[in-house]
């Protein structure tokens, strides 16, 4: 996930979701790493701890090289990675390494960073109150869509697509990529911005 850590993003119910996902008993559980800061970063740490969750910084990840969700986590329990904000040019590296992008906000008009991740040739597990999930996720094609209030129904989708054989999903990413592609590509998004500009 990459946001802003305050209320309207919901990232508290992520964390449940995930904490929940962890006792799901998958075989291997992937990290949950979060692109990002603000002023509820304390309070999703002391969810963390309260959940039992481990939590790692971003030299702890660079080490453990737990942005990847090839690897393995505790098997005491998962690893919420605080990576902290990151530039625009950085994050390809961590969407290279995320096996899903998660956007669980309560309400967002558009959300840019679903199109980053489609366009990254990420799965999007995204909240329906998502203005770019409604135009852009196709259920069970390039993702699932969740209501931001139900944590079981978040854990349980993050369950689903870290079970996929990896050929599904990267099957899945590969059809947002193209869909991104087909509804907003990037001379367009280019030409619209240079518009604006000029």
């Amino acid at each position: 996930a990459s946001n802003r850590f305050v209320e309207r993003k919901n990232l508290g119910r992520l964390v449940e979701a995930y904490a929940l996902y962890v006792e799901l008993g998958a075989v291997d559980v992937w990290p949950l790493v979060l692109l990002g800061d603000g002023e509820r970063r304390g309070e999703l740490q002391t969810l963390c701890v309260n959940l039992g969750l481990r939590m790692a910084d971003f030299e702890e990840a660079l080490d453990l090289k737990l942005n990847s969700y090839k690897l393995e986590t505790p098997s005491d329990g998962g690893v919420v990675v605080f990576a902290g904000f990151q530039q625009i040019g950085e994050l390809p590296g961590f969407y290279s390494g995320a096996g899903v992008f998660v956007h669980p906000a309560l309400e967002e008009p558009w959300g840019l960073v679903i199109n980053e991740a489609m366009a990254s040739g990420l799965p999007v597990v995204a909240s329906r109150n998502v203005g770019a999930a409604e135009e852009l996720v196709v259920a069970g094609v390039t993702g699932f869509l969740f209501d931001p209030g139900n944590v079981g129904e978040l854990a349980g989708l993050m369950a689903r697509v870290a079970g996929m054989p990896e050929g599904e999903r990267l099957a899945m990413g590969r059809a947002g990529r193209d869909s991104v592609e087909r509804k907003v590509p990037k001379r367009a998004f280019g030409e619209g911005w240079a518009k604006l500009l000029g």
